[in-house]
């Protein structure tokens, strides 16, 4: 492995090498981070985009599970402190929409949690209270991780969730009954499965 691997797979090295210098890094990384007795295959290249900034890397099928390569950086910021500071009321975009339904939620939330635990507010009208600038950018602070700088190292990140402390026996079809997978389910595994997912409409239940 070349001295400067571990500098390859950091940007803005990696988004300045060319996409074949690209590909025989990711080959290095399969070669020398997966497990040799791992099946590889389906390697190939894509583009993501988000908020303007756009990223070629790949993605790979490893022992029929779907992971995409991230590569990593230095000194990325993370957090907020500025409270409404850069906040446009007339930015449309994605990432803004759910920040501002996250703070939605959090000043329901709040509200609702405030009032529980103060009888005063229960019975008093709160229909004329302002919702001042300051409470806004207090709670925007408080519902945001803290402003800091870390090292983010290059990552291989499984595209779908992979729970911890189980194993996929395969995909079970509630309207055929049917387990499909990489192995043969036994009666014991169905009849489990069948019960999992069947209502109970018996009168006891009701």
């Amino acid at each position: 492995m070349a001295n400067d691997f571990f500098e390859h797979v950091l940007n803005p090295t990696w988004k300045n090498l060319p996409s074949e210098s690209k590909e025989v890094v990711f080959r290095n990384v399969l070669r020398y981070f997966v497990n040799p007795m791992s099946t590889i295959e389906n390697l190939r290249s894509v583009k993501f985009e988000f908020g303007g900034i756009t990223n070629e890397t790949f993605e790979v099928t490893i022992d029929g599970r779907e992971f995409v390569f991230v590569p990593g950086q230095n000194e990325v910021i993370l957090g907020w402190d500025s409270g409404l500071s850069g906040l446009s009321g007339l930015d449309c975009s994605e990432e803004r929409q759910e920040l501002r339904y996250a703070f939605k939620r959090y000043l329901n939330q709040h509200l609702t949690g405030f009032m529980f635990l103060n009888q005063d507010v229960q019975e008093k009208d709160l229909s004329s209270e302002k919702l001042t600038t300051q409470i806004v950018e207090d709670g925007i602070n408080l519902m945001t991780s803290e402003l800091r700088k870390v090292d983010i190292p290059a990552m291989l990140v499984e595209k779908k969730p992979n729970f911890v402390g189980l194993r996929f026996i395969g995909n079970y079809s509630v309207v055929t009954g049917q387990l499909t997978g990489a192995e043969e389910p036994s009666p014991e595994t169905l009849e489990i499965l069948e019960e999992a997912v069947t209502p109970d409409n018996s009168m006891e239940a009701l």
